[in-house]
């Protein structure tokens, strides 16, 4: 009867937990995409390198995209994160420039296409 009771405590706690980590990442994402959509500015960003299964943990894999964009005569790099093949999927080539969207006040708040390629110029 007490393992029972312990066993309904520990699910509660865990369902508990798991929803406030969901509401969490929804309230996240919303802020980002209402400061990309209210406070943003477009340019491109160059890819600077590619890293096509880059190891994140002992087993987890993804691919790394590194690139850099311009604001105000400075460089900012940045680096995205996509899934494993996705830089095979999307056709990324390095050296290739792409439209990037990227707020005013938070500069690692960014979306980027990958699906708008624009040839880079030297």
């Amino acid at each position: 009867m007490k393992k029972i009771l312990v066993l309904k405590i520990v699910a509660s706690i865990a369902f508990v937990v798991m929803m406030v980590s969901l509401f969490k990442m929804i309230k996240h994402r919303q802020y980002r995409n209402q400061e990309i959509a209210a406070n943003s500015f477009t340019t491109f960003a160059v890819i600077e390198k590619l890293a096509p299964r880059a190891r994140r943990d002992v087993i987890l894999e993804e691919d790394l995209v590194y690139f850099y964009f311009e604001k105000n005569d400075s460089v900012y790099h940045k680096i995205k994160h996509l899934s494993v093949n996705g830089i095979k999927r999307l056709e990324i080539k390095a050296g290739t420039s792409y439209p990037i969207t990227v707020s005013k006040s938070n500069y690692n708040i960014y979306e980027i296409d990958f699906t708008k390629s624009v040839p880079a110029v030297e």
